[in-house]
């Protein structure tokens, strides 16, 4: 069931964009700044506070947004100079990543390694992880993932994955993990 996020459970998406959700985050506001100048006479100041509001938040929005596009640009130069095999890995690394965070999960995934536990398999454009691993909240979780990229291994075009059990401390030097 995808966005459950219960170990093991499969999450899976479509062809998708792992972009951010700014644009959803602001719907709300430009409508209610429409609605609000219609009825802004009437409300005695109180609107005019919630479009402050909203305006201080929509110019915050845009200082945060070209921010993340800078970054955005470093990352995919940093990507471009990266050979196409570890390209291919931290592309689907990064998007496993993004999703778990962005499924309603408890997790909050701050590090990726489809290598954790055994080598992941490689075949043209796709990355097959049954012994990874994610870092959520300082515990080292269980993860499997299939990923399918772009010719140019810059996009991820499909993502599947599992979310499998935490992984002891005891276990963590065997597999190269860290706190």
């Amino acid at each position: 069931m995808a966005g459950s996020g219960d170990p093991g459970r499969d999450q899976e998406t479509a062809p998708a964009q792992w972009a951010g959700g700014m644009a959803g985050a602001l719907l709300p506001c430009l409508a209610g700044a429409k609605i609000g100048l219609l009825e802004a006479g009437r409300r005695n100041g109180k609107e005019s506070f919630s479009m402050k509001a909203c305006v201080l938040g929509l110019i915050g929005a845009g200082l945060t947004l070209s921010g993340a596009l800078a970054a955005d640009a470093r990352l995919e130069a940093a990507l471009r100079r990266l050979e196409p095999d570890t390209r291919l890995e931290q592309v689907c690394d990064i998007a496993v990543m993004q999703r778990i965070k962005g499924d309603t999960s408890p997790y909050r995934p701050d590090k990726v390694l489809a290598g954790a536990i055994s080598e992941p398999r490689r075949s043209g454009d796709s990355l097959d992880s049954e012994g990874g691993a994610f870092r959520s909240g300082g515990h080292w979780y269980r993860l499997s993932f299939e990923c399918q990229a772009s010719p140019d291994r810059m996009r991820v075009l499909s993502l599947n994955y599992t979310i499998g059990e935490q992984i002891p401390v005891r276990d963590w030097d065997d597999y190269g993990l860290y706190p």
